[in-house]
């Protein structure tokens, strides 16, 4: 039987992370599944917890008023979902939703932030991690705009002048 100390030594966010540090993280963690269209977090809400994607796909939106949802990024297998627990007022920041059957590893925000605490030197590792997340996803958000700007005629964007 595979454990989550096993799903989460083989994810790619704890790639060559030291052997006692993934028990000691794994600890925090639980298997959950979601059925494709079930949230995994909401704007707004409390965000207690991040998710380890192992199969399946999960899409970060967000909502404008009375406007539909937009999608602003599609994830799949050994991404990350969430890092809103990281930072007060641990609430997230944008929808996270299943877009398929999904398999995840549930991992406890606040089980976690008391063992980076206790452990400054994990602490510090896991926050270099999150932040390369963080920095892909702002790279990743930026050629989404460039996309859009490249789509819009020149003489119909506004004049910054």
């Amino acid at each position: 039987m595979i454990t989550v100390a096993d799903f989460v030594r083989q994810h790619s966010l704890f790639a060559g992370l030291e052997p006692h540090h993934v028990d000691f993280i794994a600890g925090c963690g639980k298997l959950r599944r979601f059925k494709a269209n079930e949230y995994l977090g909401r704007e707004n809400e409390p965000a207690d917890y991040f998710y380890l994607l192992l199969e399946g796909r999960a899409v970060i939106e967000t909502h404008q008023n009375s406007k539909p949802t937009v999608p602003l990024l599609t994830l799949g297998e050994q991404e990350v979902v969430g890092w809103s627990w990281l930072f007060p007022p641990y609430r997230w920041h944008f929808d996270a939703r299943a877009i398929s059957a999904l398999r995840t590893v549930e991992m406890d925000g606040r089980c976690l932030r008391d063992k980076c605490e206790q452990d400054a030197k994990l602490g510090f590792d896991l926050m270099r991690r999150l932040a390369m997340v963080m920095m892909s996803r702002l790279h990743a958000a930026r050629f989404q705009l460039l996309d859009v700007y490249a789509a819009v005629p020149a003489n119909s964007r506004g004049s910054l002048r």
